[in-house]
């Protein structure tokens, strides 16, 4: 599988809409402007995400708007634990170099994203279940960056 983001918030789009067309089709035709949001006021999404009276996936399903978000979220934390040395302007000059791949993930590397993402779920409250079921598909589709 070859993913060739130009930015780290392409590489965290493209992650989180794999997830969120596995998780609940019917959102991915929202995923796109919802994903602008979230780019455009990161601390204004996790306000909206943290503001729930109750913890996210306790008695009420999480979709829509608020998969979109907490995927986002999650799969943000997870590429920064993943590819922590790549930053905007790293990512331009790799592709602009004509580069197209990127180092796979070690084993260290993959259980770090991981646990970045576990702790960003925590963070936001998210139930273990739900926490279980995003976190191994941002986790693999990460893992599956740079190989062939």
């Amino acid at each position: 599988m070859s993913v060739e983001p130009t930015t780290s918030n392409e590489l965290v789009k493209s992650v989180a809409g794999v997830v969120v067309a596995e998780m609940s089709p019917a959102d991915v035709a929202h995923f796109g402007a919802l994903a602008e949001d979230y780019f455009g006021d990161r601390l204004g999404a996790l306000r909206s995400i943290k503001a729930a009276d109750e913890p996210l996936g306790f008695g009420i399903e999480v979709v829509g708007v608020a998969l979109v978000q907490v995927v986002l979220y999650l799969a943000d934390k997870a590429v920064d634990a993943a590819f922590p040395h790549l930053t905007e302007n790293l990512w331009r000059r790799l592709f602009r170099s004509k580069q197209t791949s990127v180092e796979p993930l070690t084993a260290g590397q993959i259980d770090a994203t991981e646990a970045a993402a576990r702790s960003a779920a925590k963070q936001i409250e998210l139930s273990p279940d739900l926490t279980d079921k995003i976190i191994p598909l941002i986790v693999a589709r990460l893992a599956a960056i740079g190989r062939p």
